[in-house]
Order: structure tokens, then C-alpha cells, then sequence
């Protein structure tokens, strides 16, 4: 039987032999794989779920800029132009590269639909993911490691990082590359940062280590303008920088204003492009009630820390502050975080790991308007950057832990933390379930939140592309009846009508989806095709001429040229034909009617060479519309 007394000669001679100075760099690389390999098993089944309804198909298979051919105009376009009112190429690039890799030639123009469902194109987002979530996890690590923390507690709070269950909507969402990219840049930069203020602040610097240090400054902000152009939401990071070299490093302001100065620099320059692109976007709340906002979202925020107990992409939360109760709440907030903030004053660890779940939360608080504030103040992946904050905390308490002089206390302490660990991976497992279909994730949502119209209406867009037209139009009158100024409601209702040849009433939803936001390019195509189809030429043809005005839309140039070919209008036809086809080469419908314009022209070689062509498209990509 083994002595009591081996034990400590045991741990003495391991901590010996790892935490060697010679064998530190090899002790701190076997760390960082075990984090990664633990992030990588945590959310390995999302390596094969499907590409959602929500929002996946808008920004991949339906994004021109993504699916165009490779070339200099392709990548001009990405970072030239915003798309669905962002400006994030650095994103696009990557799904563009993904995009490249992941699809046959033959299969790069056919129904969108039918490339969502490619299973190589879908595997390498979700991984793309899935790395960049676990290449933040060692990031964090490597970050906290710089603020003093040790080596196993800085571990234990990366691994919060990774495993807290509030991290799955942006790990299992293809769309949320955004968030996790954004991050991954913004940590790279943090973590330069860091490097440079410690060297700065406390070691005698020489003119060879001053220009080291001035080119890791130039790659940290050259790193934290790549997150900017990833996601804008991480214009937060100075404020991480601020707070880890204040109290942390304990670096002069002087020092830190000089050094974050570009930075800021940066930020403004984000948010005036931000703002420029989003200059129709109302507030929601008058100036004097978003403080309440924040501490409604903050209050949210910190309860799904300590008990996710159910996690939704759509929460509904819009607050209403003429009940004295949510009033109430969203003040005892603020209350009680001056109060702790008082109280710990002069413990920096607290402060600092207070500070970084508030400052990491702070741009999706509600203090500043946003998009995604018509449908709910909070979001999981708001959450993303904030966990930042406890992770730290969690690294502090393991700290304490390692100093504990009673074993004992030492070793609860561990367990404590473990157990939590344990509980989160186990909850994340089930989580990560919710988001393996578009169907689960929707009725998941509407579980827990019956007037969630994102998920009614995305479930209504399931039944229509699966041909089941009156279930869709069920669940698309339910969205609206959930939201009655859903304009996308209202339109995707209207396209349901007219698959079912109810004309008149297709008209009537889609006129209602206009009057609520013009600017919908599909709800103007198929409103003139129901004012075609009810016989009204002259107003569908002013009604392409008005869509081909502003974006120049094939499908519009195309019914536009359906209406001339009525009028017996040949030579206007023919131009719309052509356009279209110079705008979709594969629409074989367009050389079809050149064939029969050609045909009443006389042109026999024009008219054969659109049929075949015609043939041709069609053969290669049936699925065509």
C-alpha cells in the first residue's frame, strides 16, 4: 500500500519537472492543445448540421458577391460594397474562400436551394466555426496568462469561455462567423497590446527592442481593424485593453491614452460607417429610457449565466417601461452593480472581471440602436465577447484556490469549479441538439416563446419549400398576427396566395408588405407578377421599370420583357431578355422567349441558338427559376 508521505514527493517531483523554465514552453503547448481538443469534442456534432432558413441561405447561397465567379470583380465587390445594410468583407472573404473550396463548378449556378444542402459546402462552415471558436478558447488563455493569472487557473477560465452553453448559438450558426471571426482578430490584437504595454511599463527598453515593439504595435491595430471589418460590435475591445492595463498592469493613463489612441482612432471610423449605412434605422426607445434598456438586457444577461435554463434565437424581449415593475428591476440593476463596484474597489480582479462582462455586453445593451432591436433587446451571441468577464473571475477563484493554504479549501475550490465545468459541457451537449435542423430549432423557440413570428414565419418558409402551400400560408398568417407590422410576413404570405392562384388576395398582401417597406426587392417582383396575372399589364410593367430602376433585377428585366412580348413589342422585349441574361447567363426561360421573338423576327440562326441554349441551361440546372 502506498504511504501517505509518497503523495507530497510524488507532486513535488512533477511540479518539478513541468514547471522547469526549460520545459515551460512544452508544458503551456500541451495546455493550449488540450484546450482546443476539449472545445473540439464539446461541439463536434455540429461539424454535420444543416445549413438553417435563419438567415444562413440570405448571407451564403443567396449572396451574389459569395456565389459569383472568382475574379477581380468578385473580391471588388466584397469589399466595395455593404450587403443587408453591413459592411463586413473580411467575413465574406472567408466564405467566399469556403465557398470556392467547397463547390463543384458545375453546381456553382444552380438552385441555391439545392447548394444549401451540399453536405461539403455546409461541413466547412460549421468547422470554420468550430476552429475559431477553439483558436479564441486558447487566445483567452494566453490573455489571461499576460494579466498574471496562473498557468491550470487561466485554463479553468478559458474553459468557461468555451463551455458555457451561451456560446452555442454562435458556435452552431453558420451566420455568426461574424462574432467568432470578429473576436479571433479583436484577441490577437488585445493580446499584442498586452505584450507591448507589460515589456513598456516594466523593462528598460533599447533601440532594438523599441522597434520590436513598435511593429507588434502596427500588427495589433492592423488585427483589431480586420475584427472591425469582421463585426463592428467589437469597437468594445479598447475598453478591454483600458480596464486589463490599468488595473492589471498597472500602467500610467498617460501611457495607455498614447498607445490606445489609434485604436479609438479606428472605432470612430467603424461607426461612422456603421451609422451611414443604417441612417433609416429609428430608435426604438426615446434617449431617457435606454439606460433602463441596458439594465433590463444586463439583468438578462447575468440571469442566463448563472441559469441558462432554456436558450433561444429569439427571446421577443422588448421591454415596456410603462409597468412600474419592469421599471423597477431594470433600476435596481444599476443600483446593485454601483453598489458591488463600490464594495470591491480595491480588489482589482473583481473590478477587472466585472468590468469586462459589462464592457463586453456594453454595445449590444441597448444603449445604442440596432437592426436586430425590432425583434428582442438580447441575443445569445451578444453574450459572446462579455463571457470574457466571468471566464476571468472563474480563473481568479482557481487562483485563490492554488494560494489556499488549508488543502482542503484548495481542493473544494477545484472541485466546485469542475463540477461547474461539467454541468455547463453537459448543458452545451443538449443545447447543440436545438440547432441540428431549421424545423427543431423553430419549434425549440416556440416551446418557450409562442409569439416568436421569426420562427412562425421561418417554419412557414419550410412547408413552402416543401409544396405544402396552405400550411405555409397558416403559419405565415400566424407570424403576422404575432407581429402585425411584419413586412417580410406580408410578402412571403402574398408569394403563398399566388402558388395558389388566389390572385386577388396575393395582390393585397404583397400591396401590404410595400406600404410597410418599399424596399423589399422580392415583394415588388411578385406584386407586379400578381398585377400580371390579373391582367393588369400597365401596372406590373411600371412596377419592373421601378424595380429595374433601382437594382436592376434579372428576374424583373425578365417579366418586364414577358409584358412587351404581350404588347407584341419585340425590339423592347428583346433588350429585356438580353439584359437579364446578361445579368443571370443561366436563365434558360430568357432564351427561350428570345427563341420565339427571334422567331417572329425572322432570325432562324438567333432563334436556334437560344433554343439550344435554352435546352442546354436547362438540362444542367433543372432547378433553375
Amino acid at each position: 500500500m502506498l504511504k501517505l508521505s509518497v503523495l507530497p514527493r510524488l507532486q513535488t517531483r512533477w511540479r518539478d519537472f513541468w514547471f522547469d523554465p526549460k520545459r515551460q514552453g512544452l508544458f503551456k503547448l500541451l495546455i493550449a492543445l488540450l484546450l482546443v481538443l476539449t472545445t473540439v469534442l464539446a461541439y463536434r456534432p455540429a461539424h454535420n448540421f444543416e445549413m438553417l432558413l435563419y438567415d444562413d441561405l440570405e448571407h451564403i447561397v443567396y449572396n451574389p458577391s459569395i456565389i459569383a465567379e472568382p475574379g477581380f470583380e468578385r473580391w471588388q465587390q466584397i469589399w466595395t460594397k455593404p450587403y443587408f445594410d453591413l459592411y463586413v468583407p473580411v467575413t465574406y472573404s472567408f466564405w467566399a474562400v469556403a465557398f470556392d473550396y467547397s463547390i463543384r463548378p458545375e453546381v456553382r449556378r444552380g438552385d441555391p436551394l439545392v447548394i444549401a444542402r451540399e453536405g461539403a459546402l455546409t461541413r466547412t462552415l460549421h468547422l470554420m466555426n468550430l476552429m475559431f471558436h477553439a483558436g479564441n478558447v486558447v487566445w483567452v488563455w494566453l490573455i489571461f496568462l499576460q494579466m498574471r493569472a496562473a498557468i491550470f487557473p487561466a485554463a479553468l477560465g478559458a474553459l468557461v469561455f468555451a463551455l458555457h452553453p451561451l456560446q452555442v448559438e454562435s458556435v452552431a450558426w453558420i451566420s455568426e462567423l461574424r462574432g467568432v471571426l470578429a473576436v479571433h482578430f479583436g484577441l490577437i490584437s488585445l493580446w499584442l497590446w498586452i505584450g507591448v504595454m507589460t515589456t513598456r511599463s516594466h523593462q528598460p527598453i533599447n533601440k532594438h527592442k523599441n522597434w520590436i515593439l513598435v511593429t507588434r504595435e502596427i500588427a495589433s491595430l492592423c488585427c483589431f481593424c480586420l475584427s472591425l471589418l469582421a463585426k463592428p460590435s467589437v469597437v468594445v475591445l479598447p475598453g478591454f485593453a483600458i480596464v486589463c492595463a490599468r488595473y492589471r498592469l498597472d500602467c500610467s493613463w498617460k501611457q495607455i491614452i498614447q498607445k490606445i489612441a489609434p485604436w479609438l482612432l479606428a472605432v470612430g471610423l467603424a461607426i461612422a460607417v456603421t451609422s451611414i449605412l443604417q441612417k433609416d434605422l429609428i430608435p426604438l426607445w426615446p434617449w431617457w429610457q435606454r439606460l433602463f434598456v441596458a439594465g433590463d438586457s444586463l439583468w438578462f444577461y447575468t440571469a442566463k449565466f448563472f441559469w441558462p435554463e432554456y436558450l433561444l434565437i429569439d427571446y421577443s424581449r422588448r421591454p415596456d417601461f410603462r409597468e412600474i415593475s419592469q421599471l423597477f428591476v431594470s433600476a435596481l440593476v444599476w443600483v446593485v452593480l454601483g453598489c458591488m463596484a463600490w464594495f470591491a474597489r480595491r480588489r482589482s480582479d473583481l473590478l477587472v472581471a466585472g468590468g469586462l462582462w459589462l464592457i463586453g455586453l456594453s454595445s449590444q445593451l441597448g444603449l445604442i440602436s440596432s437592426l436586430y432591436q425590432s425583434i428582442s433587446t438580447v441575443a445569445d451571441r451578444y453574450a459572446y465577447l462579455g463571457l470574457l468577464g466571468p471566464a476571468f473571475a472563474a480563473a481568479c477563484v482557481g487562483g485563490y484556490c492554488k494560494c489556499a493554504e488549508r488543502t482542503w479549501k484548495k481542493y473544494w475550490g477545484y472541485f466546485l469549479i469542475m463540477t461547474a465545468l461539467f454541468a455547463m459541457a453537459a448543458k452545451t451537449s443538449e443545447q447543440l441538439q436545438v440547432w441540428k435542423q431549421s424545423e427543431m430549432l423553430f419549434a425549440h423557440t416556440l416551446r418557450f416563446n409562442a409569439q416568436s413570428y421569426t420562427s412562425l414565419h421561418g417554419l412557414g418558409d419550410l412547408a413552402s419549400l416543401q409544396s405544402d402551400q396552405s400550411l405555409a400560408e397558416y403559419y405565415y398568417r400566424e407570424a403576422i398576427k404575432a407581429r402585425p407590422e411584419f413586412a417580410q410576413g406580408y410578402a412571403s404570405l402574398g408569394k403563398a396566395l399566388l402558388a395558389q392562384g388566389r390572385l386577388e388576395e396575393a395582390r393585397d398582401a404583397l400591396g401590404r408588405s410595400l406600404s410597410i417597406n418599399r424596399e423589399n426587392a422580392s415583394a415588388r417582383l411578385n406584386f407586379g407578377v400578381s398585377l400580371q396575372r390579373l391582367r393588369d399589364y400597365e401596372r406590373a410593367l411600371r412596377e419592373y421599370l421601378a424595380l429595374i430602376a433601382e437594382t436592376k433585377h434579372p428576374l424583373a428585366y425578365f417579366n418586364a420583357g414577358t409584358v412587351y412580348v404581350y404588347k407584341q413589342m419585340w425590339v423592347e422585349a428583346e433588350a429585356c431578355f438580353l439584359q437579364a441574361l446578361e445579368l443571370n447567363p443561366h436563365l434558360h426561360q430568357a432564351h427561350a422567349q428570345l427563341g420565339r421573338i427571334y422567331e417572329q423576327l425572322g432570325k432562324i440562326e438567333l432563334r436556334d441558338q437560344h433554343l439550344r441554349a435554352a435546352r442546354s441551361h436547362q438540362e444542367k440546372d433543372p432547378g433553375v427559376k
